[in-house]
């Protein structure tokens, strides 16, 4: 069901890369909310830009390992290290995704971003 009110609000004209009032776009809070992986995989292919950073620096992949190290899907971490995503880069805090995970104690998550 939500994936077809995501195809309808698409369809409609709305913007998925458009930011809220903390500059995050839906796809940063849905990797935050660790939504499920179809919708996400809806959203990137309706254009949602699934590289970059929020204005904290932080990327998808930040946003993941963040939110798996809180209970999220560590599933997600998986995914966008699939795409692409870089687990070098560093946020205005100087953390990389790498450097979250092992602050975390989350041992699963650093061994994945060392194979990465």
């Amino acid at each position: 069901a939500c994936a077809a009110v995501l195809r309808w609000l698409v369809a409609s004209g709305a913007d998925v890369n458009f930011p809220d009032e903390q500059g995050c776009t839906v796809l940063d809070s849905g990797v935050w909310m660790s939504v499920p992986r179809p919708l996400l995989q809806t959203l990137i292919e309706h254009g949602a830009v699934a590289r970059g950073a929020n204005p904290h620096g932080d990327t998808l992949l930040h946003t993941a390992v963040k939110s798996a190290v809180n209970g999220g899907e560590r599933g997600l971490v998986d995914q966008l290290i699939g795409m692409g995503g870089d687990c070098n880069i560093v946020n205005e805090a100087g953390h990389s995704p790498f450097m979250l995970a092992l602050l975390a104690g989350a041992s699963d998550l650093v061994s994945t971003l060392l194979a990465a």
